[in-house]
């Protein structure tokens, strides 16, 4: 006897491997119920699109202590490593307290940028200006689908305006969405801790 049937695997199930399992119950020559099952049967493997952690790394172009005027990069590594596509994946990018953006410098392949002087809850229909724009406050990414083993790696710059005092920070933490996975934020590495996170 063979028993076929199809499973499907919805984006909210955890990653792990799956198994099936099978129980009877029967009948033998002598009117004797007859039982048994056997488990473990058929595994399969289950990613799961999941955004955690995603390095966005900055980088002081002019080297040395940080001054006003000096230009920080930020790198984002967006990387879907799974075999699943993400669809309607989205990043909100903050321009840090005390710096403006150099708009020139966003760079974001395959994405649709679009600007807030509002906020990270928009709207996104800021005009920037061609080159320091001191009134963006975040970026806005949209991918669209970002199919599964490949990845994003956008960018943008930005200048500090005023000197840091004693023991100040310059910090932006980017949050991703995609509508794969509804009803989930993640955040980049905090900037608050050394380790990967």
């Amino acid at each position: 006897m063979t028993i076929t049937f199809d499973a499907q695997v919805d984006g909210s199930s955890l990653p792990g491997v799956y198994t099936n399992g099978l129980e009877w119950l029967a009948e033998d020559a002598g009117d004797k119920n007859v039982e048994g099952s056997l488990v473990g049967l058929a595994p399969v493997a289950v990613d799961q699109l999941a955004f955690f952690g995603a390095p966005l790394d900055a980088t002081d172009t002019n080297g040395g202590d940080l001054a006003p005027g000096d230009e920080l990069c930020y790198d984002l590594d967006l990387d879907n490593p799974t075999g699943l596509d993400a669809d309607g994946v989205v990043v909100i990018l903050p321009v840090p307290v005390g710096t403006s953006l150099d708009v020139a410098t966003v760079s974001a392949a395959g994405a649709t940028v679009t600007y807030s002087s509002s906020g990270a809850g928009g709207p996104f229909d800021h005009v920037p200006a061609v080159g320091i724009d001191t009134a963006v406050t975040h970026l806005r990414l949209d991918y669209g689908t970002l199919a599964g083993g490949t990845g994003a790696t956008p960018q943008a710059c930005v200048v500090l305006d005023t000197p840091l005092t004693d023991g100040a920070a310059i910090v932006a933490q980017a949050e991703i969405t995609t509508t794969s996975v509804p009803g989930t934020t993640y955040l980049t590495d905090d900037p608050a801790t050394v380790a990967p996170n």
